[in-house]
């Protein structure tokens, strides 16, 4: 591993690390840029403490290599972060269902699992050293080995049992975007090098993990700047067509308020449009009405006001074929044209021109 090399991982980390604060701190109410900011600073920042260690350590032995598989404190880390990564799919298509008991659900076993770990791998002084398939073989009668392969295991596995059981099921108001299908590849990707970088010493698969994890924070961490939630499309079913888990009487109550009053009033044509102003017309707590509009599917409020916009742009441009489309998207309250053509593009697959170009021909 070279000194450029490293300087060069290093000044990717940084980027990782300043694109998550960005995101921290444009968090409207869309708590899934939050947490992803959040994983961007820490993937940032462990790699760069990584990357600098290694810095210290070329310079002292410039020939230095890696000579363990099976590493347990990598599995760990891996089984942790992976674990995180495999909900993403989960809270962009059903917003608001991860609360915190439903969380606490998921992750208990895996932090029960890893506890245990941790307190006697750390505990243990003597950890088999093992460089080669043939050590794990000739080693497997000990305990320490037996949970290291368990560890690796359990840290494939699971966190892709979390990750694709959403994405087979129906009970959702939202689609896979292409974005979705980037994020799969980019977890598969990273299992594979993981398994070859965890079972077989190669300087590539060991280099490769860490340019793309931070390329993966760094990617999702732009288009989490881009899109309120890249990893889906609002499909604008009714809350009474696709019944949530998540849903209650109560919460479904308030949603169906919210949606006839901003749906008659059309209040969302003013771009500066807030919930506070919906709440305080409504007397309706804010948290209730952005749990109200998670629950029925929309990452938060931003997105719910731009899919109504979306809706009144098609119903004026049906009405007043001789408007323009800059006239239009104005008189729906973007401020914005390039957020317009955007949000258009994504949630119905076409662009407003060929929108527009369409209607003409009917």
């Amino acid at each position: 591993m070279s000194l450029t090399q490293l300087y060069v991982e290093l000044l990717f980390d940084l980027v990782a690390i300043l694109l998550g604060v960005v995101l921290v701190v444009r968090i409207n109410d869309n708590l899934q840029r939050f947490y992803w900011g959040l994983i961007s600073i820490t993937i940032g920042i462990f790699f760069m403490w990584e990357n600098i260690n290694w810095v210290f350590l070329v310079m002292d032995k410039p020939n230095y290599e890696y000579l363990e598989i099976l590493n347990y404190e990598k599995m760990l880390k891996w089984f942790a972060t992976a674990s995180i990564f495999s909900l993403f799919p989960f809270a962009s298509l059903r917003p608001g269902y991860l609360n915190i008991k439903r969380l606490l659900i998921y992750y208990l076993p895996i932090l029960i699992f890893l506890i245990i770990s941790v307190c006697y791998l750390s505990s243990n002084p003597i950890i088999t050293k093992i460089s080669t398939l043939n050590d794990i073989v000739l080693n497997f009668n000990k305990f320490d080995i037996k949970l290291r392969l368990l560890i690796f295991i359990f840290s494939v596995l699971i966190p892709y049992a979390y990750f694709f059981y959403p994405l087979v099921s129906r009970k959702t108001f939202r689609k896979v975007s292409l974005h979705m299908y980037v994020f799969l590849a980019f977890n598969i990707l990273l299992s594979i090098i993981y398994i070859f970088f965890t079972l077989f010493i190669n300087a590539f698969f060991f280099n490769a993990f860490g340019i793309l994890s931070v390329t993966f924070a760094i990617t999702f961490s732009v288009l989490y700047l881009r899109f309120e939630n890249p990893l889906s499309i609002h499909v604008g079913n009714s809350i009474d067509e696709v019944p949530s888990i998540a849903n209650t009487p109560k919460t479904s109550l308030c949603f169906c308020e919210i949606d006839k009053y901003l749906k008659e009033q059309k209040v969302f044509v003013d771009s500066n449009y807030s919930i506070k102003e919906l709440s305080n017309f409504l007397l309706i707590n804010e948290q209730e009405i952005a749990k109200s509009i998670k629950i029925a599917g929309f990452t938060g409020f931003r997105e719910y006001l731009n899919f109504l916009r979306l809706e009144h742009f098609k119903t004026l441009a049906s009405q007043n074929p001789n408007k323009t489309i800059k006239e239009l998207m104005f008189a729906c309250g973007f401020k914005s044209r390039t957020t317009f053509y955007r949000v258009f593009s994504e949630q119905y697959g076409i662009s407003p021109v060929k929108f527009i170009s369409n209607l003409k021909v009917d």
